[in-house]
C-alpha cells in the first residue's frame, strides 16, 4: 500500500510518494506507464493553486489553471541519489512547453533535503528556457562539493497560463569528451557571399579532466543540418573547413559535437548566430515629410542607407527603396529621395501616414514619419457622428500603448445596450465612446488640422456625459485636449469630470483657441478612465464664439419619396453662443423657396433642438428636390451659420408618357392661354428602391409582393411582435418600438423570423419584373439582440411563374451567411434577360431573424393597356381644373400678379404622368391690391421698409436673380438691411418690386 508522507516546511509541505531510500548511479526515469510517481519522488505546490507536477502521457507535467489564469510555481523532487566529491557527473533530460503561447521558466538545483531551502547547489539557473521545440536532450555537467545523498529539484515557474513537460531524466558519471574549443565562424570578405570558414580545436580531455587517447568523430551542424563529419580526429587537433550555406541568406548557428572512442556523445560547442549573405537593410534615417503650403502635395526625403540591420557595411547595389502611403505602396520599387506625391486635393484634408522602406532580397527596414495632416486646414468645424458615422477624417490614437482603452463610435441603441444611456448629446444618433474596465487606460481622437486666423473668437467646444458612480460618489474620469503646432502634442486643457458634482447628463466643454492664431494646429481629445468605465465625446465644434448665436446644424430627410407621400424633414438647431436663447424660428426652403416654418424652443448654451417639417411632393415637383433650413433669430450675432447644408430628396415620378411641349401665352390683362400636344411614346421601365415604408405594420402582405409561410410552423416570436402568434412567414416590421427590428432607412423593413419548432421555409417573392437584364441589390441584417446568430438566406429567380417550385438559385460569389448584429450587409445579384420574378428564401440552419431593406430592382408592366383619358393643369404646384381636361388647351383669367410656373400632366387609365416641361409667365403686381390689404412696401437707402396695418403678415424678399434673401413675419413696421439693387418683396396680397439705393 502506498504511503504519503508530509514534510513540514513552515506553511508549506512537500508531498512525498512512498519510502524515501537512496537510489544508485547511474539513475534514470522515463515516467512511462505511470499513474503516480514512484517511491521517493515528491512534489510541492508553492502557489497553492491545487495543481502541481504529475505523471501524464509518459511524461512529468505541470500546468496552470486555464480558467483562473493562475500561472505555475511548483517543485518536482527526485529520490535521494548518492554522489561523491571529486567526481564529475552529467544530468540529461528532455523538456518541452505545455499548452499556451507563453514560455515558462525551468530551474534545476540539488541539495540534501526535498525542500526549496535544501536545494543548495544550482544546475540550471531560473531563466526562461526556450522550450518551444519538443524533447531536445539537454546535458549539463556538474561536480558536487561534498559526498552525500542528494535530491534534485525541478522548479517550474510562469506568471501566465502554460506548463512544462519533462522526460527521460538520467544522472551518471561523466566520461564523455569535453567540448571543442575556439569555435570560430569567419565570413567572406565579399558582401552577400554565403561561404564561411569554420575552425576549432578538437578536445584534449574528457569532462572529468582525463586526457583523451582518441576520438571517434566530430559532427558539425549548421542550424540542425549536418555539414561536416571529421572521422578519427586527433585530440587537440586544429580543424578548419569551408562551408557554403546552400539555403541562402539567413541567420545560422554552427554546433560541433565530439564523440569518444566508445561512441559516447560529448559536450556540444555552439557558435553565436551569424548572418550570412544579403541581410535586410537598416532603417532609413532622417526621414522627413513636408507639405507645399496647404496644397496636399508632400515631399518625402531620407538619407541613403549604408549598412544592413546588423550594422555591417552594405553596398548600394543591394538596396532598393519603397514609399508607403496610408498602408499602400505608392512606389513599390525604385523610389528616390526626394519623392513628391499628392496626398489629397487642395480643398481636402487627410491624415497621412508616410513611410520609406529600404529593401533587399532578404527583407526591409521601414521608417515611418508619424501622422501628418495634409491639405487645407479647417476653420470652423462641426462633427456630430450622425447615424454613428464620421463626416470628417479622424485618427483614433492609443495615447498609452501599455494601457489602451477601446474606442468606438456608438449609436443610440449601442449606448443603451452597452452603457444604459438614452441618447447622444445632440440627437443625431452617434457619439465616440472610450471604454475600459481598468483604471488609467486611455484613448484619444485626433480631429485634424486647424487655422483659426479668420475666426474672431475661436473656441473648441464638445459635449461629454457625466453620470455619478453611485449616490455621493463622483465620476472622476479625465478628458485632456492636446495641441500640436509642429513640435508634438502638448496638453492644453485637463478637464476633471468630478467637477460636475453629481449633475447627471451631457455637459459642454469649452476651450479658447486664440493662442494658436498665426499657426496651423492639430487638436486631439483624449479620455482617461479613472473610476467609471466610459468617456463619451460628441458634438465637436470649432466656432466663432459669440454671446448670442443659433446655428443651423444637420438636416435629414428620406432619400426617396413617391408623389403625394407624406414625410418629415428633421433639422437640428444648436445654441452655440454663450447666452441662453429665446424662442426662434426655423424656416424650411425647397429649392430656395420658403415652404414651412417650425418653432425653435428656448435653448441653454450647448443644447440642441430638433425641429420637424411635414412635407409632401407633388407629381409636378422635380425628380431632385433640394431642402435647406434657415434659422431666424433676431439677436443672432453670426449670420454665417444660419443656413444648413442641403439634403436632396428624390421624387420617384411615374414613367407614363408625359407632355413635352407645353406653351404659355398671355391673352389679355392677367390672362394666360396654355396649349400642348398629346404625349407620344411607350411606358418606360423604371428602376425603383423598395423600402416598405408604405406597408402596414406587421402585415403579412405588401402590394404586389407574394409572402409564403411554406413551413406552416408557429413563429419564434422572441420580441412579442404583434400578429405572429401562429404565422411565421415574411412580414413588414416597424422598428420604432422594437429596436431589434430597426430598419436601415425609415422605420420599416421586410422581416423574417425562425419557426418556434421544426424547420423554417419562408418566401418573399417580388412583383413581376420588366424582363430586361437587370441587377437587383438590397441590404440584409441579422437579429440585433444577441449579435451572434449565424444568419443565411437564398436568392432565387424564375423565368416562368411565382410558385416556389418555379425558382432556381442564382449563382453568386457572395457569402450569403453572416453573423447577426447591427451591421447591414449589401448584396447584388445579376439577373439575365427573361427573368420574371426573384425570391428571397429564409431557411437558416442556426438563425433567429433576418431583415431586408432598400431593394433596388426594375418591375415590369402590369400588362394592362395604357389609355389616355385627359389632362390636369397646375400653376405653382396647385391643380387648377376640377374635372379632367379632354382637349390640349386651357385658359386662365385673373391670374394673380407675380411669377408663375405652369405644368400639365397626362391622365391615363393606370395613373397620372409626371409633369410636363415648365411654362413660365409673369404679371405686374397691382400696388393697389397690396395697399388695399393694408401693406406698404418701399425701398430706402440701405434698407427695405414693410409697414402693416397691425395684422401679422408673412413676407419674402427675393434678389433680382430669384434667390431668397430673407423671409419672416411683419407686424407694424420693420426695416430690412439691404445692399443697393432691385428686390421683389412678396406678401399674401401680391409682390412689389422696389429699388434700394
Amino acid at each position: 500500500m502506498k504511503r504519503i508522507l508530509l514534510l513540514a516546511l513552515g506553511a508549506q509541505a512537500a508531498i512525498a510518494f512512498g519510502a524515501n531510500t537512496a537510489e544508485t548511479v547511474p539513475f534514470s526515469e522515463n515516467f512511462d506507464n505511470l499513474t503516480g510517481f514512484r517511491s521517493g519522488w515528491a512534489t510541492l505546490d508553492v502557489n497553492n493553486d491545487g495543481r502541481t507536477w504529475s505523471p501524464y502521457s509518459n511524461q512529468a507535467t505541470v500546468e496552470g489553471d486555464f480558467f483562473t489564469t493562475i500561472g505555475i510555481d511548483d517543485w518536482l523532487f527526485t529520490p535521494a541519489i548518492p554522489l561523491e566529491q571529486g567526481k564529475t557527473y552529467v544530468l540529461e533530460f528532455e523538456c518541452t512547453k505545455g499548452y499556451g503561447d507563453n514560455n515558462p521558466s525551468l530551474e534545476i538545483k540539488y541539495g540534501l533535503t526535498q525542500t526549496p531551502e535544501g536545494m543548495s547547489q544550482s544546475v540550471l539557473p531560473a531563466t526562461v528556457q526556450d522550450l518551444y521545440f519538443a524533447n531536445d536532450k539537454q546535458r549539463i555537467v556538474f561536480k558536487p562539493t561534498a559526498t552525500g545523498d542528494y535530491y534534485f529539484g525541478f522548479h517550474g515557474t510562469g506568471t501566465e497560463v502554460g506548463g512544462i513537460k519533462l522526460d527521460n531524466i538520467n544522472i551518471k558519471e561523466a566520461t564523455m569528451p569535453s567540448a571543442v574549443t575556439g569555435l570560430t565562424i569567419t565570413k567572406s570578405a565579399t558582401y552577400g557571399d554565403t561561404k564561411v570558414q569554420v575552425s576549432f580545436r578538437a578536445p584534449l580531455t574528457s569532462v572529468a579532466g582525463s586526457t583523451l587517447q582518441s576520438l571517434e568523430k566530430i559532427v558539425v551542424t549548421r542550424s540542425g543540418v549536418t555539414v561536416k563529419t571529421i572521422e578519427n580526429p586527433t585530440p587537440n587537433e586544429e580543424i578548419s573547413f569551408e562551408d557554403v550555406c546552400a539555403y541562402g541568406s539567413g541567420n545560422y548557428v554552427w554546433k560541433a559535437v565530439p564523440y569518444g572512442a566508445d561512441g559516447e556523445q560529448g559536450i556540444a560547442a555552439e557558435s553565436a548566430p551569424v548572418f550570412v549573405g544579403v541581410n535586410a537593410p537598416a532603417q532609413p534615417a532622417n526621414v522627413k515629410v513636408v507639405e507645399d503650403g496647404h496644397s496636399g502635395t508632400l515631399t518625402l526625403t531620407w538619407d541613403p542607407v549604408t549598412t544592413d540591420r546588423n550594422g555591417e557595411a552594405m553596398p548600394a547595389e543591394f538596396i532598393d527603396y519603397q514609399v508607403l502611403f496610408n498602408g499602400s505602396y505608392i512606389v513599390p520599387t525604385g523610389a528616390t529621395s526626394p519623392h513628391v506625391f499628392k496626398a489629397c486635393e487642395p480643398d481636402e484634408q487627410i491624415f497621412a501616414h508616410v513611410a520609406v522602406a529600404a529593401k533587399s532580397s532578404y527583407g526591409s527596414g521601414v521608417t515611418a514619419t508619424g501622422t501628418f495632416v495634409a491639405g487645407k486646414p479647417y476653420g470652423e468645424y462641426h462633427e456630430s457622428f450622425d447615424n454613428a458615422e464620421i463626416s470628417h477624417p479622424i485618427e483614433p490614437t492609443a495615447t498609452d500603448l501599455q494601457k489602451p482603452a477601446d474606442l468606438n463610435v456608438y449609436d443610440t441603441a449601442m449606448l443603451m445596450m452597452a452603457l444604459g444611456l438614452e441618447g447622444d448629446a445632440d440627437g443625431t444618433d452617434g457619439c465616440v465612446a472610450i471604454t475600459s474596465q481598468y483604471t488609467g487606460y486611455s484613448a484619444g481622437i485626433a480631429i485634424g488640422k486647424f487655422n483659426v486666423d479668420g475666426i474672431d473668437n475661436p473656441y473648441l467646444t464638445f459635449a461629454t456625459h457625466y453620470c455619478p458612480i453611485q449616490q455621493g460618489v463622483n465620476m472622476k474620469n479625465v478628458i485632456t485636449v492636446s495641441a500640436d503646432t509642429g513640435n508634438g502634442y502638448e496638453d492644453v486643457l485637463v478637464y476633471d469630470m468630478a467637477g460636475h458634482n453629481g449633475l447627471e447628463g451631457w455637459h459642454r466643454v469649452e476651450m479658447p483657441l486664440s493662442q494658436f492664431k498665426g499657426n496651423d494646429v492639430m487638436l486631439m481629445i483624449k479620455g482617461t478612465i479613472i473610476n467609471s468605465p466610459y468617456v463619451l465625446i460628441d458634438n465637436i465644434n470649432v466656432i466663432d464664439y459669440k454671446d448670442k448665436n443659433l446655428t443651423a446644424r444637420t438636416l435629414s430627410a428620406p432619400e426617396t419619396v413617391n408623389p403625394g407621400e407624406s414625410f418629415y424633414v428633421y433639422g437640428h438647431v444648436e445654441n452655440t453662443g454663450k447666452d441662453a436663447t429665446p424662442v426662434a424660428e426655423a424656416v424650411l426652403l425647397l429649392n430656395g423657396r420658403k415652404v414651412a416654418t417650425a418653432k425653435v424652443e428656448a435653448l441653454q448654451p450647448g443644447n440642441t433642438a430638433i425641429v420637424s417639417f411635414g412635407q409632401k411632393l407633388t407629381i409636378v415637383n422635380e425628380p431632385a428636390n433640394v431642402y435647406t433650413m434657415r434659422v431666424d433669430y433676431a439677436d443672432d450675432m453670426n449670420a454665417d451659420d444660419n443656413l444648413s447644408a442641403a439634403v436632396t430628396v428624390k421624387n420617384v415620378l411615374p414613367k407614363y408618357p408625359a407632355v413635352g411641349d407645353l406653351r404659355a401665352e398671355k391673352s389679355g390683362k392677367n390672362s394666360v392661354a396654355l396649349t400642348w400636344s398629346a404625349p407620344t411614346g411607350e411606358m418606360e421601365a423604371e428602376e425603383i428602391t423598395e423600402s416598405f415604408e408604405n406597408g402596414t405594420d406587421f402585415a403579412h402582405s405588401y402590394g404586389d409582393w407574394t409572402f409564403i409561410d411554406r413551413d406552416g410552423n408557429p413563429a419564434g416570436n422572441y420580441d412579442n411582435l404583434p400578429g405572429l402568434s401562429s404565422y411565421s412567414g415574411p412580414f413588414i416590421a416597424n422598428g420604432t418600438n422594437y429596436l431589434n427590428f430597426a430598419a436601415r432607412t425609415g422605420n420599416k423593413s421586410l422581416a423574417f423570423v425562425i419557426s418556434e419548432e421544426g424547420e423554417t421555409d419562408d418566401w418573399a417573392i417580388s412583383p413581376r419584373l420588366s424582363g430586361d437584364a437587370q441587377t437587383v441589390s438590397f441590404y440584409a441584417c441579422g437579429y440585433d439582440k444577441y449579435g451572434y446568430a449565424y444568419e443565411s438566406f437564398r436568392f432565387l429567380a424564375s423565368t416562368t411563374g411565382n410558385d416556389p417550385d418555379d425558382f432556381t438559385e442564382v449563382e453568386t460569389d457572395q457569402n450569403l451567411s453572416f453573423i447577426g448584429g447591427k451591421e447591414w450587409q449589401h448584396f447584388t445579384f445579376d439577373l439575365p434577360e427573361g427573368t420574371t420574378y426573384f425570391a428571397i428564401n429564409y431557411a437558416p440552419d442556426y438563425g433567429i431573424s433576418l431583415r431586408i431593406d432598400d431593394i433596388t430592382f426594375t418591375p415590369g408592366d402590369s400588362g394592362e393597356a395604357l389609355d389616355l383619358l385627359g389632362y390636369n393643369v397646375y400653376r405653382n404646384g396647385v391643380k387648377l381644373n376640377s374635372e379632367t381636361l379632354a382637349e390640349c388647351n386651357f385658359a386662365e383669367n385673373e391670374v394673380p400678379g407675380g411669377d408663375h410656373t405652369y405644368h400639365v400632366t397626362a391622365i391615363y387609365n393606370r395613373g397620372e404622368s409626371r409633369g410636363s416641361n415648365p411654362a413660365e409667365v409673369s404679371f405686374e403686381v397691382s400696388l393697389d391690391k397690396v395697399e388695399a390689404a393694408g401693406i406698404s412696401v418701399s425701398g430706402r437707402e440701405g434698407e427695405i421698409e414693410i409697414t402693416t396695418s397691425g395684422n401679422a403678415v408673412d413676407y419674402m424678399v427675393l434678389t433680382a436673380d430669384g434667390r431668397c434673401m430673407t423671409s419672416g413675419v411683419a407686424e407694424g413696421s420693420i426695416r430690412i438691411p439691404a445692399s443697393a439693387g432691385i428686390y421683389l418683396v412678396a406678401t399674401p396680397a401680391g409682390a412689389v418690386k422696389v429699388a434700394v439705393k
